[in-house]
């Protein structure tokens, strides 16, 4: 549950406000990467530039997406009688390393209105080199419209300050009698121990601040100097290593917190999902580089501003953000046409089809903006090691057009038709 990485990440950006004119739709920014828009009968589509989304022109005769509208009306879908229930696609959790699956695990506090308790904690030898207060109101601000939006609005996710300083006027700093340097916090420290770490921030918060009453704590390290870094704490008695270092209530003279990290204003969606969700890394340990949702998913891409800037329809699914009527269950051998509609649309139509290929793996297709993607869930295989891993055909950069057909682990998966947002999908189903 832990992340490292070296490189500046880019914060989320907000929406704003449509050009009026072509010229200027070219240069300004946009929200939703794949998105598109005509102004003045010309057309531009959402890209990401150089970390930075904005308004592309498309050329004369291209279209915008790697996928083409065909004409006549849209494919078929199979009816519901040829889908198994959905609970036969509900992986299990607790039952093997992996807690990708059903149930979740428990939480304390609530689900859909959590608050956040942002503690900024200055060490010994850090100073005042922080953002300015508002930069991070702006900041908190945006994080809290990243995840009402990947809930598709089911969860409102506040962040509270420390009580404001008399003297500042702005939220009190956690003064800590120890320095970034010997905490390995300065540069790249792989062996450091974050749990002690944790637990000796925690133990210099005061008794007022009620740590526990909090759905999760942030110890906000907000000192340029120091390394990106993201490290997270989850404690829910149903998981298989309940003594394990990073799943332990953590002390605070206030009570027990269940739910924390420690990190720096970046990775907050990353290692929220982690402390508040129970997602774990869909990044390779053994080379953080690597990411097994090829650009999909911020468990993956580590932060805000990678890619696709979302998380994928599974977690969505095991997190109760839209419901087991908008999924197609598919368990038997053969052929099944599905519709799925946009997976960052809040609607009440269908957002992925799972093939259950076994009790421990689950094939699951989904779309995002007209663009189909295609995954594997393994049950079996822990965070770092892959246990979801986006098919080579489907990446963020590579993505297959109406007509064309991707096979994984057996189940092939043919895109008929893609209008309006979403793609109409064959599946193959080939018997055991």
């Amino acid at each position: 549950m832990k992340r490292l990485l070296v490189s500046a990440l880019v914060a989320l950006s907000l929406p704003l406000v449509a050009p009026t004119s072509s010229a200027s739709a070219a240069t300004s920014s946009c929200s939703k990467v794949g998105s598109t828009k005509t102004v003045s009968g010309t057309k531009f589509t959402c890209r990401l530039v150089s970390k930075k989304r904005v308004w592309v022109k498309v050329a004369a005769g291209k279209s915008t997406t790697s996928t083409t509208v065909p004409k006549g009306p849209a494919p078929t879908v199979s009816p519901d009688t040829a889908f198994a229930s959905t609970s036969e696609c509900k992986l299990k959790s607790f039952e093997t390393p992996n807690t990708l699956g059903f149930p979740r695990p428990s939480f304390r506090g609530s689900w859909t209105n959590p608050r956040a308790l942002v503690i900024p904690v200055q060490f010994s030898d850090t100073g005042s080199n922080g953002r300015n207060y508002q930069e991070m109101v702006d900041m908190m601000k945006k994080q809290s419209d990243f995840y009402r939006a990947q809930s598709l609005g089911r969860l409102n996710l506040s962040f509270v300050w420390t009580p404001t300083d008399v003297a500042t006027k702005k939220p009190t700093i956690l003064k800590v009698p120890y320095s970034a340097v010997d905490e390995g916090l300065v540069g790249i420290c792989d062996k450091c121990d974050r749990t002690e770490l944790m637990t000796r921030i925690l133990s210099h918060t005061p008794v007022s601040w009620d740590l526990s009453s909090y759905e999760t704590i942030i110890a906000m390290l907000d000192d340029r100097r120091i390394s990106v870094v993201g490290v997270a704490f989850r404690a829910a008695a149903e998981y298989p290593n309940v003594n394990g270092a990073w799943n332990k209530p953590i002390p605070s003279p206030s009570g027990l917190v269940y739910s924390s990290m420690i990190t720096t204003p970046s990775l907050i969606p990353h290692e929220m999902g982690h402390s508040l969700l129970g997602f774990i890394d869909l990044y390779d340990f053994s080379a953080p580089a690597r990411d097994f949702t090829k650009g999909w998913d911020i468990m993956g891409t580590g932060s805000t501003g990678q890619q696709s800037d979302s998380f994928f329809a599974w977690h969505k699914w095991i997190s109760g953000w839209f419901d087991d009527p908008q999924v197609d269950c598919v368990t038997k051998a053969g052929t099944t046409v599905h519709y799925l509609d946009d997976l960052d649309t809040a609607n009440s139509l269908n957002k992925m089809v799972v093939v259950r290929k076994n009790a421990t793996t689950a094939i699951v297709a989904e779309v995002r903006t007209e663009r189909v993607v295609i995954y594997r869930v393994l049950m079996d295989v822990w965070g770092g090691s892959g246990p979801i891993i986006t098919n080579d055909a489907t990446t963020f950069k590579v993505n297959p057009k109406v007509g064309d057909t991707v096979t994984e682990s057996g189940v092939s998966f043919k895109i008929l038709d893609c209008r309006s947002g979403g793609c109409s999908v064959e599946v193959t189903n080939p018997a055991a």
